[in-house]
């Protein structure tokens, strides 16, 4: 019985805290009341340097106690901060490079390329001059081609500045560019496409319940050998014909 007088009057305390709180139109007091612990939004704090309170100064007098301590109209930006994560990833202004295409005629040419190597492959090599697989293999190459996009995309292939690898051709870092920059570039660029397509060749085979290899997935191991070797040649020689403004 004396137990669950003490829940109880713990219940109207917290309740009690919670009205005065509302009644007095602060939000902040009744989570003070609650807890007593600091919330701070972002990565870890580095307890030599405490870098999470200087994020969250609010707006009032100088010098205050509490300007550190987190209010709901925080906590309600921290829950959205996944959104502006993904908002910056796709605008490019997190860090990487912007998810947009500046050189259409390149992205074509590479498009040409991988539909070139998935019908030789398949023409020539596998199937021995078989015409029944002509539209198989021109089909493989268009899924190659959007794997290739994707990766492209993630690595900014498609932009002007891939022509000399991302690095500035007129400042101190002019000899890390070049051929051998976009080269590497490419190299890059096609293994997250060889990633793409290998997951997403597991993935159609473990929905059909068969093992992967059927289909135009047979070309997958000749289009990874010789499309490294592809691809990361044709960006070095795109950067080599290129001339520079």
């Amino acid at each position: 019985m004396s137990r669950r007088r003490s829940y109880f009057a713990i219940g109207a305390a917290l309740l009690g805290c919670q009205a005065d709180a509302f009644a007095g139109g602060s939000i902040g007091q009744a989570m003070s009341c609650s807890t007593g612990s600091r919330l701070y939004v972002g990565g870890s704090i580095d307890p030599a340097e405490d870098r999470g309170q200087s994020a969250l100064k609010l707006d009032g007098p100088e010098g205050s106690e509490n300007a550190d301590l987190l209010p709901a109209k925080e906590s309600n930006a921290g829950r959205d901060f996944p959104l502006s994560a993904l908002w910056s990833t796709l605008t490019g202004t997190g860090g990487g490079p912007p998810l947009q295409v500046d050189d259409t005629n390149l992205l074509l040419y590479d498009v040409f390329l991988l539909l070139n190597l998935s019908a030789s492959i398949s023409f020539w090599v596998v199937h021995r001059m078989n015409f029944m697989f002509v539209a198989e293999s021109l089909n493989e190459g268009a899924l190659l081609s959007i794997c290739w996009m994707l990766s492209g995309l993630a690595n900014g292939s498609f932009l002007y500045s891939a022509v000399d690898g991302h690095w500035d051709p007129s400042g101190k870092d002019a000899d890390r560019g070049g051929p051998k920059a976009a080269g590497l570039l490419g190299l890059s660029t096609f293994i997250g496409t060889s990633s793409i397509r290998i997951l997403i060749a597991l993935a159609v085979a473990v929905a059909q319940h068969r093992p992967v290899g059927s289909g135009g997935e047979a070309l997958i191991p000749l289009e990874i050998l010789v499309g490294l070797i592809l691809m990361s040649s044709w960006r070095a020689l795109h950067s080599a014909n290129t001339p520079r403004l």
